[in-house]
């Protein structure tokens, strides 16, 4: 199944690549690819994650990054913000 995400909070290219290779070793991930450019990130799932729990992977090596399913970003659709990523990250 494949799953299209609007990733914003990354500041080079360098850190997306990090994320895709990341993401790339999960279990839970066929194939994962980043367009930092355009700021997509394209997801073929083997089992699908919540939201959530892309959110939570992805922190493990990028705090700053945000997904949406959504295009468009905005405070009502944020996933979780630095601080509570930090606060979960602590409590796993």
């Amino acid at each position: 199944m494949r799953e299209i995400y609007k990733i914003e909070g990354l500041d080079c290219a360098n850190c997306a690549k990090k994320v895709e290779e990341h993401l790339n070793k999960s279990p839970k991930i066929e194939y994962a690819s980043l367009d930092f450019v355009n700021s997509k990130l394209f997801i073929d799932y083997i089992t699908p994650m919540e939201e959530v729990e892309l959110a939570m992977y992805i922190a493990q090596v990028n705090r700053d990054a945000i997904i949406s399913k959504n295009q468009e970003l905005d405070t009502s659709i944020k996933i979780l913000s630095k601080k509570n990523i930090n606060l979960l990250i602590r409590i796993i």
